[in-house]
């Protein structure tokens, strides 16, 4: 499996990232309303440049500034008062940033 380059968990119960940071040609993660309580785990993944981790408002996103390859990230519904965590990913071209409201 080391040469996965997708992730999609979305909406399922998925609490450890871990085994995902062995996959390093991974390119694209989606890990959005499942629990996760942190990315540390991704930040060792060199291609990633596609991460939607929203709706965990439980997640610690302090590792979004090491994802420099990111070009496409979705933190809606994570309850960030602000966008500082973004402010160093210079390939962004995509950004659905956070929202107080949950998916409907």
């Amino acid at each position: 499996m080391s040469s996965a380059n997708r992730s999609m968990c979305p909406e399922n119960p998925v609490k450890d990232l871990a085994p995902l940071s062995k996959l390093k040609s991974l390119a694209s993660v989606g890990v959005a309303e499942t629990g996760i309580t942190t990315i540390a785990p991704l930040t060792t993944l060199p291609e990633l440049f596609d991460l939607s981790v929203g709706y965990n408002p439980r997640a610690d996103l302090s590792g979004l500034a090491k994802l420099t390859h990111l070009d496409s990230l979705s933190i809606a519904g994570n309850n960030l008062t602000s966008l500082a965590l973004v402010a160093k990913l210079q390939n962004l071209t995509i950004l659905t940033p956070a929202t107080t409201s949950s998916p409907t």
